[in-house]
């Protein structure tokens, strides 16, 4: 019975193992990626690319993942995009494209899955990121106008028309909510990072400790630090500070600190995207870093406790965009090469449903039961901030989708509360993954067991 056993749980390490190595997406593309989006349980990348990597399929500057190959999004638009966002159940984009299918759409536009459309009047220049915050749809880039009204740098959307949202100090790089305040990151002087004063609206210069950007920042995300109750601000982008290059943190309490990392200091070793998910947060640019001996380039994550480590790959070029979906994590960029694990033109992924039995500090209540489930189960989540579509995906042992039914039976927006019902509906005894996620983020993971 012991030998059973240890081949059993070899076996499922090989497995495991196995199935978590990178690969490349399909064909990739023939340019550099800038954005990668799920929207309607579809992966979308986006960037300066016009052809899939054989040229055989023409792009134009963003496509979706069907499955089995990378298929044009409508005839797609007429120049680089730079980011998406999901937004009342449609795909936004934006970028340096002044047409999207036969509409003419300034600088940003959305796909309602079968048509594009313009967004009011658009943008006179670049919108570089796109956020969804409390509902509200921001754009920030270089733009200073929207049709005729004049919109400095940073721009909110509720659906109708395009609004100020107070005259950003530069252009906008990055923006992140997190506590009901908002955050941008971009290049105009130091630390190149502000929070929205709603009172003066206005864009306050967030100040504190011994260090702080002294260049331009790319990206902004929240994830813990140290401990699961010390959440902060990780700020990545193109500064050279000695104490901590490309990517510090900041606090309210603790202003800014070192990421405690030696993300190297060459020249256009930047931090080009920060993601953060329930179990980790990635970083991605061009950089090569060493913590504690621990060595990685290109991409790297942090567990919120101990240190910076590598995710198993080995890119040959930038990493400028990550999402996760269904259980995987997805880097697109500049890269054409994964080094041992072969060849991936601009997009690459790798599993990551095993492992992710972790605390969230955004998690007040997390209930599964019962667990083992035998007919039925409940699932209980309950965050500190609101949902907007949360969806419910199911693994297996092996990583791979399962499709029990499933249903959610309590959904309170206001105490930010949700509720499944999971059938076995044929599930064979074993271990799974369940997965929530909200539009684009991660927010809750964990298993349980079927008998």
């Amino acid at each position: 019975m012991k030998k059973n056993i240890l081949f059993l749980l070899s076996f499922q390490f090989i497995t495991l193992y196995s199935f978590a190595q990178w690969t490349a997406i399909g064909n990739g593309f023939d340019g550099d990626v800038n954005a990668v989006c799920v929207f309607n349980n579809a992966l979308y990348a986006a960037g300066n690319f016009t052809h899939d990597g054989t040229s055989a399929t023409t792009l134009n500057h963003i496509a979706k993942w069907n499955g089995s190959a990378w298929v044009a999004v409508g005839t797609g638009v007429n120049a680089n995009v730079t980011s998406m966002a999901v937004f009342n159940s449609e795909l936004y984009v934006g970028g340096d494209f002044t047409t999207a299918g036969t509409a003419s759409a300034l600088k940003i536009a959305k796909w309602s899955g079968t048509t594009w459309y313009s967004v009011d009047s658009g943008f006179n220049n670049t919108v570089r990121c796109l956020y969804v915050w409390n509902n509200t749809l921001y754009a920030g880039g270089t733009f200073n106008a929207s049709g005729s009204s004049s919109i400095i740098r940073i721009a909110k959307f509720t659906g109708t028309e395009w609004q100020t949202a107070g005259p950003a100090p530069g252009p906008v790089n990055a923006i992140v909510g997190y506590n009901n305040e908002l955050y941008i990151g971009g290049y105009w002087f130091p630390p190149y990072v502000c929070k929205f004063n709603a009172a003066n609206n206005a864009w306050d210069d967030l100040t504190g400790g011994s260090i702080a950007p002294d260049d331009e920042v790319t990206s902004l995300a929240f994830f813990r630090k140290q401990n699961s109750s010390n959440i902060v601000l990780w700020i990545g982008g193109k500064f050279n500070m000695l104490s901590s290059p490309h990517l510090c943190t900041w606090s309210s309490t603790g202003g800014f600190t070192t990421s405690f990392n030696t993300f190297n200091q060459t020249a256009g070793a930047n931090v080009n995207t920060l993601l953060s998910t329930s179990n980790y947060l990635f970083a991605g640019g061009g950089f090569s870093a060493t913590v504690m001996g621990n060595s990685f380039s290109k991409l790297g994550k942090y567990n919120g406790s101990s240190i910076w480590d590598s995710v198993g790959v080995s890119f040959n070029n930038d990493v400028n965009a990550l999402t996760s979906f269904n259980g995987n994590l997805v880097a697109g960029g500049k890269f054409t090469s994964l080094g041992s694990a072969g060849n991936a033109n601009r997009i690459a992924w790798r599993n990551l449903s095993i492992g992710i039995d972790e605390v969230d500090e955004n998690i007040l209540v997390r209930d599964f039961y019962p667990n083992p489930l035998l007919t039925s189960a409940v699932l209980k989540i309950q965050t500190k901030s609101s949902f907007h579509q949360p969806a419910l995906n199911i693994f297996d042992l092996d990583g791979r989708k399962v499709n029990p039914v499933t249903k959610i039976i309590s959904l309170n927006p206001v105490n930010h509360e949700v509720e499944y019902k999971i059938e076995r509906s044929g599930l064979p005894a074993g271990i799974y993954f369940y997965e929530i996620s909200d539009l684009e983020k991660n927010i809750a993971a964990g298993k349980f067991i079927v008998e």
